[in-house]
């Protein structure tokens, strides 16, 4: 039995996660990513992009934002950009 699960037998709920995400991506939806913060300052690569996206799920996610691996942001469906605080190859 793992010991890292809540009383539902989950680490944590894939719906939260969800919401997050969704907060996060309305803020860019139908929006010129140049004009908003911080790639007003930054290029909106899609390297900083997931940085980004990374930071802000991490904080949404509280406690258990120190348990996001990475984040992935995808240019085609064979390029992405992949954010982590640890590296991953």
């Amino acid at each position: 039995m793992v010991d890292d699960v809540g009383p539902g037998g989950m680490a944590y709920d894939f719906g939260d996660a969800k919401r997050h995400l969704r907060a996060i991506a309305n803020r860019l939806d139908h929006q010129n990513i140049n004009d908003l913060d911080p790639f007003t300052e930054i290029e909106p690569s899609a390297e900083n992009q997931a940085r980004w996206i990374f930071e802000q799920l991490r904080a949404l996610l509280g406690e258990e934002g120190d348990h996001l691996a990475y984040v992935r942001v995808w240019e085609t469906p064979n390029q992405y950009a992949q954010y982590s605080l640890q590296p991953t190859w």
